[in-house]
């Protein structure tokens, strides 16, 4: 029995190298690619790289039927990324755009990233609430810190020349707690937006609650905590976050 178990593992590992490398043969790429193996390739959606792709070890990368995931030229993926589409979703970036080791990105609905966006290391960026699934749009020359997590389960929207520092968190639902007074977690998900607008300064640390609106040019000190709009040229710091300086 033990013998039989060991054949139809053998069997299912290798079968699912072979599809991988199947799917993988189907990728569009543009001229002078660069791809370092293993890469494992999955769903049976659109994959397209621009020219000059530099693709590092161990990535998965996969689009369910009917989904699509587009690079424009010049992008960079690092070690160990996993950039899954679903069902009926669709993701587009621009040109130099750059995805950091250990990152995943998890689309469900239109994702799309302008020119030379940074996704550091280790970001975690997808719906943490099941069957709620937002929109990302990312502006040209954007960066994202090292660690950072991202929840798309309502739309988030970041500017251009919007930097986001390491360890931030970006949360678009909550749950009605007064819906369970013993469990409050089981309440009902209630969804909100967040808008970054551009040139926007996020610090490290930093934690951004449902529906909250950072203004263009703010500046976000380590550690704060915001729950509600930041107006644009001041900076906030604090838990909650106040106004502690103007700067226009």
């Amino acid at each position: 029995m033990n013998f039989i178990v060991f054949i139809k593992a053998i069997f299912y590992t290798y079968s699912r190298k072979i599809y991988s490398l199947y799917r993988a043969s189907k990728i569009e790429f543009g001229r002078s690619a660069k791809i370092k193996l293993p890469l494992h390739v999955t769903g049976k959606g659109k994959i397209i790289f621009g020219s000059n792709a530099n693709l590092d070890r161990g990535i998965h990368i996969g689009a369910s039927k009917n989904s699509s995931i587009r690079f424009g030229d010049n992008c960079s993926i690092s070690d160990n990324v996993q950039i899954l589409a679903g069902r009926n979703s669709f993701f587009t970036s621009g040109r130099n755009v750059s995805i950091g080791q250990g990152t995943v990105l998890i689309v469900h609905n239109t994702w799309h990233f302008n020119d030379s966006v940074t996704i550091a290391a280790n970001c975690q960026v997808f719906s943490r609430e099941g069957n709620f699934y937002g929109r990302l749009k990312i502006g040209n020359g954007s960066s994202i810190g090292d660690g950072t997590v991202m929840d798309i389960s309502d739309d988030l929207t970041i500017g251009q020349d919007v930097a986001i520092g390491p360890q931030c968190i970006f949360y678009t639902h909550d749950h009605a707690y007064e819906e369970y007074s013993e469990t409050p977690w089981k309440g009902r998900p209630v969804t909100k937006a967040i808008i970054v607008e551009d040139g926007a300064w996020v610090g490290a640390g930093v934690i951004v609650l449902p529906g909250v609106k950072i203004g263009k040019g703010a500046v976000i000190a380590a550690g704060a905590v915001l729950t509600k709009d930041v107006p644009m040229a001041v900076i906030v710091a604090g838990v909650p976050a106040k106004i502690i300086k103007n700067i226009s």
